[in-house]
């Protein structure tokens, strides 16, 4: 009787727990993302960890929206590309798949990892903002939205850059999809 949406166990230092859920239905809209202004720093104590404080995340989801965006895409201290407020990023080079490194400062998410576990032509690598200007395809990647394709990124200079999805990015996402059903426990 529960219905889709975000479960969240947190974990308290003296051994107690908080159990909550909150209803988040499958959004099937395109994405659109704004390149953020500020950086994540890689080596914060909170990077690459969820922790209770989403204050940075919502801060970015309301710049985005100002700008007519759903999300921002976070660059790190020395340049490179990182995650959004709340999915990890995928991009795409001719039928091959990339994710920011984990020492880029990114959430070490499951839908990032179930990838680069299950599909070979999904690699990490360290990634600029170049990267991603000459990637044929941009990709968000969370446990809510599995692997969903962004329709504009919206950089600093003004310029929209668009994409759509590629037939190995369908094929991809079939895969992924039809392997995490029929996978035990996933």
């Amino acid at each position: 009787g529960i219905e889709r949406g975000r479960f969240r166990i947190t974990l308290f230092s003296n051994g107690e727990y908080l159990l909550t859920h909150e209803s988040a239905p499958l959004r099937v809209s395109p994405q659109k993302l704004a390149v953020g202004e500020k950086v994540r720093y890689s080596q914060s104590p909170l990077t690459g960890r969820k922790s209770l404080s989403y204050g940075e995340g919502s801060l970015g989801l309301r710049i985005a929206e100002k700008s007519g965006c759903d999300d921002l895409l976070y660059l790190n201290e020395r340049g490179e590309v990182v995650e959004t407020s709340l999915a990890n990023i995928l991009i795409e080079r001719r039928g091959a798949f990339a994710t920011p490194s984990l020492d880029s400062g990114c959430l070490p998410g499951i839908v990032r990892g179930v990838m680069l576990d299950w599909f070979k032509e999904v690699r990490e690598e360290n990634l600029i903002l170049d990267d991603v200007k000459s990637a044929t395809g941009l990709y968000i990647l969370s446990s809510m939205r599995e692997m969903d394709l962004v329709t504009e990124l919206h950089h600093l200079d003004g310029t929209i850059q668009k994409f759509q999805i590629t037939a190995a990015a369908e094929k991809l996402r079939a895969d992924y999809l039809i392997n995490s059903r029929s996978t035990p426990n996933s």
